[in-house]
Protein backbone atom coordinates (compact mmCIF):
# COMPACT_ATOMS: atom_id res chain seq x y z
CA UNK A 1 0.00 0.00 0.00
CA UNK A 2 1.08 3.11 -1.06
CA UNK A 3 -0.22 6.74 -0.41
CA UNK A 4 -0.48 7.44 -3.62
CA UNK A 5 -3.38 5.42 -3.65
CA UNK A 6 -5.36 7.69 -1.35
CA UNK A 7 -4.41 10.54 -3.11
CA UNK A 8 -7.50 12.13 -4.90
CA UNK A 9 -7.58 12.46 -8.41
CA UNK A 10 -10.55 15.44 -9.44
CA UNK A 11 -8.90 18.27 -11.09
CA UNK A 12 -9.52 21.39 -8.67
CA UNK A 13 -9.86 24.43 -10.79
CA UNK A 14 -8.65 24.71 -14.41
CA UNK A 15 -4.82 25.04 -15.62
CA UNK A 16 -5.02 28.45 -15.90
CA UNK A 17 -6.61 28.94 -12.70
CA UNK A 18 -6.18 26.00 -10.21
CA UNK A 19 -8.73 27.56 -7.62
CA UNK A 20 -11.98 25.94 -6.38
CA UNK A 21 -15.05 26.04 -3.93
CA UNK A 22 -16.98 22.95 -2.87
CA UNK A 23 -19.72 23.99 -1.01
CA UNK A 24 -20.44 20.45 1.01
CA UNK A 25 -22.95 18.69 3.87
CA UNK A 26 -20.64 15.07 3.53
CA UNK A 27 -17.94 13.91 5.49
CA UNK A 28 -14.80 13.35 3.84
CA UNK A 29 -12.96 10.36 3.70
CA UNK A 30 -9.04 9.74 3.43
CA UNK A 31 -7.24 11.42 1.08
CA UNK A 32 -4.70 13.54 -0.25
CA UNK A 33 -4.12 16.43 -3.30
CA UNK A 34 -1.60 18.65 -4.14
CA UNK A 35 -3.55 22.03 -3.34
CA UNK A 36 -3.65 23.75 -0.12
CA UNK A 37 -7.30 23.69 1.75
CA UNK A 38 -9.33 25.90 3.41
CA UNK A 39 -12.47 24.53 5.33
CA UNK A 40 -14.64 27.17 6.94
CA UNK A 41 -17.46 25.82 8.93
CA UNK A 42 -20.64 26.65 8.17
CA UNK A 43 -22.66 24.84 10.32
CA UNK A 44 -22.39 21.88 12.75
CA UNK A 45 -18.69 20.63 13.82
CA UNK A 46 -16.97 17.90 12.49
CA UNK A 47 -13.66 15.79 13.63
CA UNK A 48 -11.22 17.12 11.04
CA UNK A 49 -7.63 14.50 10.48
CA UNK A 50 -4.75 15.73 9.19
CA UNK A 51 -1.66 13.72 9.79
CA UNK A 52 -2.90 11.94 12.74
CA UNK A 53 -3.16 15.57 14.20
CA UNK A 54 -7.38 15.44 15.08
CA UNK A 55 -8.69 18.81 15.11
CA UNK A 56 -12.45 19.69 16.46
CA UNK A 57 -13.73 22.07 13.66
CA UNK A 58 -16.49 23.94 15.15
CA UNK A 59 -19.11 26.45 13.20
CA UNK A 60 -17.77 30.14 12.38
CA UNK A 61 -13.75 28.25 12.40
CA UNK A 62 -11.73 27.66 9.85
CA UNK A 63 -8.95 24.87 9.23
CA UNK A 64 -6.28 24.64 7.00
CA UNK A 65 -4.39 21.41 5.41
CA UNK A 66 -1.65 21.90 3.31
CA UNK A 67 -0.87 20.34 -0.08
CA UNK A 68 0.26 16.71 -0.21
CA UNK A 69 -1.29 16.10 3.15
CA UNK A 70 -3.13 13.33 4.12
CA UNK A 71 -6.60 14.77 6.01
CA UNK A 72 -10.03 13.28 6.22
CA UNK A 73 -13.14 15.17 7.93
CA UNK A 74 -15.69 12.73 9.97
CA UNK A 75 -19.20 13.73 12.39
CA UNK A 76 -19.86 11.76 15.35
CA UNK A 77 -23.57 11.86 13.61
CA UNK A 78 -25.39 14.33 16.36
CA UNK A 79 -25.67 16.63 14.02
CA UNK A 80 -25.73 17.91 10.08
CA UNK A 81 -22.42 19.68 8.84
CA UNK A 82 -22.28 22.42 6.47
CA UNK A 83 -18.94 23.56 5.04
CA UNK A 84 -16.61 25.34 2.28
CA UNK A 85 -13.79 24.38 0.70
CA UNK A 86 -11.55 26.16 -0.90
CA UNK A 87 -8.59 24.66 -2.60
CA UNK A 88 -5.95 26.59 -4.32
CA UNK A 89 -2.30 25.56 -5.34
CA UNK A 90 -0.22 27.33 -4.31
CA UNK A 91 2.62 26.67 -7.37
CA UNK A 92 -0.10 29.07 -8.97
CA UNK A 93 0.90 31.95 -6.38
CA UNK A 94 4.36 31.28 -5.66
CA UNK A 95 6.59 29.48 -8.41
CA UNK A 96 8.92 27.08 -7.55
CA UNK A 97 11.74 29.43 -7.46
CA UNK A 98 9.73 32.60 -5.92
CA UNK A 99 11.27 34.60 -3.24
CA UNK A 100 8.12 34.46 -1.44
CA UNK A 101 8.65 30.84 -0.81
CA UNK A 102 11.17 31.42 2.35
CA UNK A 103 8.40 32.90 4.41
CA UNK A 104 6.66 29.35 4.12
CA UNK A 105 9.04 27.02 5.88
CA UNK A 106 7.24 26.14 8.24
CA UNK A 107 3.85 24.58 8.42
CA UNK A 108 0.55 27.27 8.42
CA UNK A 109 -1.37 26.82 11.63
CA UNK A 110 -4.06 23.85 10.90
CA UNK A 111 -7.05 26.15 13.24
CA UNK A 112 -8.03 29.41 12.83
CA UNK A 113 -10.66 30.83 15.74
CA UNK A 114 -12.80 33.55 15.07
CA UNK A 115 -12.77 34.92 18.95
CA UNK A 116 -8.79 35.52 18.34
CA UNK A 117 -8.14 38.89 16.29
CA UNK A 118 -5.54 38.07 13.77
CA UNK A 119 -6.60 34.55 13.29
CA UNK A 120 -10.34 35.96 12.71
CA UNK A 121 -8.72 38.23 9.56
CA UNK A 122 -7.98 35.27 7.83
CA UNK A 123 -11.16 33.99 8.30
CA UNK A 124 -13.13 36.76 6.79
CA UNK A 125 -10.63 36.58 4.20
CA UNK A 126 -11.42 33.31 3.29
CA UNK A 127 -15.50 33.68 3.31
CA UNK A 128 -14.80 36.75 0.59
CA UNK A 129 -12.82 34.59 -1.47
CA UNK A 130 -15.50 32.12 -1.11
CA UNK A 131 -18.03 34.95 -1.74
CA UNK A 132 -15.95 35.70 -5.23
CA UNK A 133 -15.83 31.87 -6.37
CA UNK A 134 -19.85 31.73 -5.90
CA UNK A 135 -20.88 35.25 -7.17
CA UNK A 136 -18.27 35.68 -9.70
CA UNK A 137 -18.42 39.10 -10.36
CA UNK A 138 -16.56 40.80 -13.17
CA UNK A 139 -12.91 40.08 -12.98
CA UNK A 140 -13.43 37.47 -9.80
CA UNK A 141 -10.46 35.81 -11.18
CA UNK A 142 -7.71 38.44 -10.35
CA UNK A 143 -9.89 39.62 -7.00
CA UNK A 144 -9.64 35.98 -5.68
CA UNK A 145 -6.19 35.76 -6.85
CA UNK A 146 -4.90 38.74 -4.73
CA UNK A 147 -7.36 37.96 -1.24
CA UNK A 148 -5.26 34.62 -1.61
CA UNK A 149 -1.99 36.71 -1.57
CA UNK A 150 -3.05 38.71 1.12
CA UNK A 151 -4.03 35.47 3.09
CA UNK A 152 -1.12 34.15 2.69
CA UNK A 153 1.24 37.77 3.52
CA UNK A 154 -1.04 37.65 6.81
CA UNK A 155 -0.29 34.69 7.84
CA UNK A 156 3.43 35.51 7.45
CA UNK A 157 2.98 38.64 8.96
CA UNK A 158 1.15 37.29 11.96
CA UNK A 159 3.17 34.76 12.41
CA UNK A 160 0.46 31.91 11.96
CA UNK A 161 2.38 29.18 11.84
CA UNK A 162 2.24 25.76 14.10
CA UNK A 163 4.33 25.59 16.91
CA UNK A 164 8.42 24.05 16.96
CA UNK A 165 7.02 22.42 19.75
CA UNK A 166 4.28 20.64 18.86
CA UNK A 167 5.39 16.83 19.35
CA UNK A 168 5.69 14.75 16.32
CA UNK A 169 3.18 13.39 13.94
CA UNK A 170 2.54 9.85 13.85
CA UNK A 171 3.86 7.98 11.03
CA UNK A 172 1.13 7.55 8.18
CA UNK A 173 2.75 4.74 5.89
CA UNK A 174 1.65 1.65 7.97
CA UNK A 175 -1.65 2.64 8.62
CA UNK A 176 -2.56 3.62 5.16
CA UNK A 177 -3.19 -0.66 3.88
CA UNK A 178 -5.72 -0.68 6.95
CA UNK A 179 -7.71 2.38 6.00
CA UNK A 180 -7.70 1.69 1.89
CA UNK A 181 -8.88 -1.72 2.61
CA UNK A 182 -11.66 -0.28 5.21
CA UNK A 183 -12.98 2.29 2.39
CA UNK A 184 -12.94 -0.44 -0.47
CA UNK A 185 -14.15 -3.28 1.70
CA UNK A 186 -16.85 -1.91 3.88
CA UNK A 187 -19.25 -3.88 2.73
CA UNK A 188 -18.03 -6.89 3.30
CA UNK A 189 -17.75 -8.48 6.74
CA UNK A 190 -13.92 -7.27 8.24
CA UNK A 191 -11.61 -8.60 10.48
CA UNK A 192 -9.39 -6.61 12.72
CA UNK A 193 -7.23 -9.44 12.72
CA UNK A 194 -6.63 -9.00 9.27
CA UNK A 195 -6.44 -5.73 9.29
CA UNK A 196 -3.67 -6.01 11.55
CA UNK A 197 -1.69 -8.50 9.59
CA UNK A 198 -2.04 -5.81 6.35
CA UNK A 199 -0.12 -3.60 8.64
CA UNK A 200 2.38 -5.67 9.63
CA UNK A 201 1.24 -5.20 13.94
CA UNK A 202 -0.17 -7.75 16.28
CA UNK A 203 -3.97 -7.15 16.50
CA UNK A 204 -3.44 -5.21 20.39
CA UNK A 205 -0.92 -3.33 19.04
CA UNK A 206 -2.69 -2.20 15.73
CA UNK A 207 -5.81 -1.62 18.00
CA UNK A 208 -3.80 1.18 20.18
CA UNK A 209 -1.87 2.13 17.12
CA UNK A 210 -5.05 2.90 15.03
CA UNK A 211 -7.08 4.67 18.44
CA UNK A 212 -3.88 6.86 18.89
CA UNK A 213 -3.79 7.95 15.30
CA UNK A 214 -7.68 8.45 14.06
CA UNK A 215 -9.30 8.69 17.55
CA UNK A 216 -11.58 5.86 17.08
CA UNK A 217 -11.11 1.81 17.50
CA UNK A 218 -11.07 0.50 14.26
CA UNK A 219 -14.56 -0.66 15.10
CA UNK A 220 -15.91 2.34 15.65
CA UNK A 221 -14.16 3.75 12.58
CA UNK A 222 -15.74 0.90 10.31
CA UNK A 223 -19.26 1.57 11.64
CA UNK A 224 -18.77 5.14 11.00
CA UNK A 225 -17.80 4.72 7.77
CA UNK A 226 -20.19 2.40 6.67
CA UNK A 227 -22.86 5.10 8.47
CA UNK A 228 -21.72 8.18 6.26
CA UNK A 229 -21.96 5.86 3.01
CA UNK A 230 -25.45 5.16 4.13
CA UNK A 231 -26.22 8.97 4.82
CA UNK A 232 -25.00 9.63 1.16
CA UNK A 233 -27.28 6.65 -0.10
CA UNK A 234 -29.95 7.98 1.26
CA UNK A 235 -29.84 12.10 -0.05
CA UNK A 236 -28.28 11.18 -3.55
CA UNK A 237 -30.12 7.85 -4.59
CA UNK A 238 -33.57 6.29 -4.69
CA UNK A 239 -32.30 3.46 -3.08
CA UNK A 240 -34.21 1.44 -0.99
CA UNK A 241 -33.26 1.67 2.83
CA UNK A 242 -32.99 -2.42 2.76
CA UNK A 243 -30.82 -2.14 -0.66
CA UNK A 244 -28.66 0.76 1.36
CA UNK A 245 -28.21 -1.57 4.45
CA UNK A 246 -26.71 -4.68 2.30
CA UNK A 247 -24.77 -2.37 0.36
CA UNK A 248 -22.88 -1.05 3.40
CA UNK A 249 -21.98 -3.90 5.40
CA UNK A 250 -25.09 -4.62 7.53
CA UNK A 251 -26.11 -8.17 8.05
CA UNK A 252 -29.80 -7.19 7.99
CA UNK A 253 -31.79 -3.89 8.19
CA UNK A 254 -33.21 -3.96 11.72
CA UNK A 255 -29.06 -3.81 12.54
CA UNK A 256 -28.88 -1.23 10.27
CA UNK A 257 -32.08 0.95 11.50
CA UNK A 258 -30.85 0.41 15.41
CA UNK A 259 -27.15 1.50 14.23
CA UNK A 260 -28.53 4.70 12.05
CA UNK A 261 -30.84 6.10 15.03
CA UNK A 262 -27.92 5.28 17.41
CA UNK A 263 -25.73 7.48 15.91
CA UNK A 264 -28.34 9.78 14.03
CA UNK A 265 -31.13 9.89 16.68
CA UNK A 266 -33.59 9.40 13.87
CA UNK A 267 -33.95 6.32 11.60
CA UNK A 268 -32.99 6.09 7.80
CA UNK A 269 -36.40 7.06 6.65
CA UNK A 270 -36.67 10.20 8.86
CA UNK A 271 -33.67 11.06 7.79
CA UNK A 272 -34.24 10.86 4.53
CA UNK A 273 -37.79 12.22 4.58
CA UNK A 274 -35.94 15.47 6.18
CA UNK A 275 -33.93 16.05 3.04
CA UNK A 276 -36.79 15.61 0.96
CA UNK A 277 -39.67 17.29 3.12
Amino acid sequence: MNISDLKENTKHGTDSFPVALYDSRWPITHQWHNEDEFIYMVEGEAEYNINGKRILLKEGRCAFCGGFKLHSMMTEGKEKIHFKALLCNRSYLFAAEDICNKYFDRDIRELFRDEIMEERLIIEAVKNVCALMEDRPFGYELKAKKALMDIYLTIAEKDLFESDLLPARTPQKNILSAIEYIHTNFFRKIYIDYLAELTGYSTAYFESFFKAYMGKTPSEYIMLYRLDTAKRLLGETDMSVTEIAQSCGFANVSYFIRSFRRAYQTTPYGYRKKLNP
